[in-house]
């Protein structure tokens, strides 16, 4: 598929979505400081770094880049590297780059784009990073293939996407559970009022998913479209309680 097939199937398939990023950046970093799942997906790709032998210089790109924290948690492992930050929301961004700028002599370019409509050298990045972004990059084949030809070769795509339906009382079970074990019953009764608007959003999100504007798999699933796309799979499993799958291939 050309480029300019990618972008005219990307905006006949990208459907009105009831979920806004911008609202939810808002109360984003709050609802994941108590979310300890969360930051374990960012210590999982800490812990590999080791193994992928990236170059002091590495040149990484988050795609759905968000907030900024896995650029910011990999600035610290990895001060020379230059990073690239996509994303398509403005109030996203703002809130990375305010992260960024904490972050001494940090390289990094913020792009406001979508995932499947920016325009990015092939073999340029050692890490490409997608946490929880494809399920919202149709059509997600081609986009996946665009991501190995950004690649070098044995580049290293760590990818995690949100599979599963959404549950809303489930995570708001898990979010009780966890603020009162580690915080007390005032922190869960604050973080209900701080953190509405993200629990409105995240309902949206189902309604997405209903609607199949956001796309759901299983793991086999998720499997077989990154390796379709021409990677190797190394390591692959669930995350996220079991919400999301992950993937760490080689291009």
């Amino acid at each position: 598929m050309s480029k300019l097939e990618l972008l005219e199937d990307s905006q006949k398939i990208r459907a009105p979505r009831s979920l806004s990023y911008s609202e939810y950046a808002k109360q984003f970093d709050q609802m994941c400081e108590l979310l300890p799942v969360y930051q374990d997906n960012i210590d999982y790709l800490i812990g590999l770094l080791p193994e992928m032998n990236l170059p002091q210089d590495a040149k990484i790109c988050d795609l759905g880049a968000g907030t900024g924290n896995f650029i910011r948690a990999l600035a610290e492992a990895i001060p020379s590297a230059h990073f690239t930050h996509v994303d398509m929301d403005p109030e996203m961004n703002a809130r990375a780059k305010s992260k960024y700028q904490e972050v001494p002599a940090l390289n990094v370019d913020i792009i406001e784009e979508y995932i499947e409509r920016v325009e990015l050298p092939d073999n340029h990045f050692d890490l490409i990073i997608c946490v929880n972004a494809l399920n919202t990059a149709p059509p997600q084949l081609p986009v996946l293939r665009q991501m190995r030809r950004w690649l070098r070769p044995k580049g290293t795509l760590f990818l995690i996407d949100f599979g599963r339906k959404q549950r809303v009382l489930d995570w708001g079970w898990y979010l009780f559970r966890n603020t009162l074990k580690s915080h007390g019953i005032n922190r869960y009764l604050r973080a209900l009022v701080e953190n509405r608007e993200a629990l409105k959003q995240n309902r949206l999100a189902g309604k997405d998913q209903d609607r199949g504007v956001m796309w759901t798999h299983s793991l086999a699933e998720f499997q077989d479209l990154v390796s379709k796309a021409g990677f190797l799979i190394e390591k692959s499993g669930t995350c996220y309680r079991d919400y999301c799958d992950m993937v760490v291939a080689k291009a």
